[in-house]
């Protein structure tokens, strides 16, 4: 430890002696933590450049299918299907829309869909 000197002592509180050595030793520990932080911060610029070059190498998104409106010949096809209790998963199929978009379009004509109704 320090030489501490009669100026710097108080009994509550201690006063560091601001010597050259003792900055040396102050300002080599302040170098090591710059340092670590420097590293540190390299070491995540390392990683995050990593993750944008994966983004760029990733999959094309595939083209989102366009909505085909309806038209009174599909709603009578729909109506024709509904009177002959085809089930609705083949209804689907036939006319290339999903099970939920034959159904809304159902409700709104006021008509039951599929076998078991």
């Amino acid at each position: 430890m320090a030489a501490w000197h009669a100026a710097c002592y108080h009994p509550r509180r201690r006063v560091l002696p601001w010597t050259p050595d003792f900055l040396a030793m102050r300002l080599g520990l302040w170098l090591a933590v710059i340092e670590a932080l420097v590293s540190v911060i390299l070491i995540i610029h390392v990683i995050s450049s990593r993750s944008l070059n994966s983004e760029r190498c990733m999959a094309k998104k595939s083209k989102k299918k366009q909505q085909v409106a309806w038209t009174k010949a599909l709603h009578a096809e729909l109506r024709r299907h509904s009177k002959a209790r085809t089930p609705v998963a083949k209804i689907s199929k036939l006319m290339k829309r999903t099970v939920g978009a034959l159904r809304q379009q159902a409700l709104k004509l006021g008509i039951g869909l599929g076998h078991q109704r």
